[in-house]
């Protein structure tokens, strides 16, 4: 079997492009087209060492160029915590400059997960967290806490928590 890789990166002029959406769709719009093209069987995202077959690839980034969300999970590694409670992004920075750390006492990883996208798709879609926020969660009574990076950081804390606001 003959194996070919193709690799997109930005030049010098486009340093950072991918910290702007309009950019990053026509980024993953090109690339789900050559994809196509070539008839590809996987797609690599460097950024988060990730391998994603490239139907799921083509099926997300769609969507995603159509008006839908940011395919989070075509481009993003989620890497559960030690501890079992929670989430930590690779790859998120390449998008927005920042990786994400989520989590939650008591809580299925599916409903982690639930939140952990929807936070991912905020900061790709609307830029870095820049301020300490409390957030309205999914389900009524609960909130997430964000936590802006500190200097010396790109890591963005969020945790999940019941109670009064």
């Amino acid at each position: 079997m003959i194996a070919t890789s193709v690799a997109i990166e930005f030049g010098p002029n486009l340093a950072g492009g991918l910290h702007i959406p309009a950019i990053v769709k026509a980024y993953l719009e090109f690339a789900s087209i050559l994809a196509s093209e070539i008839d590809a069987a996987a797609v690599r995202i460097h950024a988060a060492n990730l391998i994603c077959g490239v139907d799921y690839f083509l099926e997300a980034v769609t969507s995603y160029v159509a008006g839908g969300p940011f395919p989070a999970l075509a481009l993003i590694a989620f890497d559960p915590l030690e501890s079992g409670k929670g989430f930590q992004t690779t790859g998120l920075a390449a998008f927005a400059g920042q990786e994400l750390l989520f989590e939650a006492d008591a809580m299925p990883n599916s409903e982690m997960m639930r939140r952990v996208v929807r936070l991912v798709h905020d900061i790709a879609a609307n830029g870095p967290i820049a301020h300490a926020e409390t957030l309205p969660d999914i389900d009524e009574g609960a909130y997430i806490d964000i936590v802006p990076p500190d200097a010396d950081s790109l890591m963005v804390s969020a945790y999940l928590r019941f109670g009064a606001k």
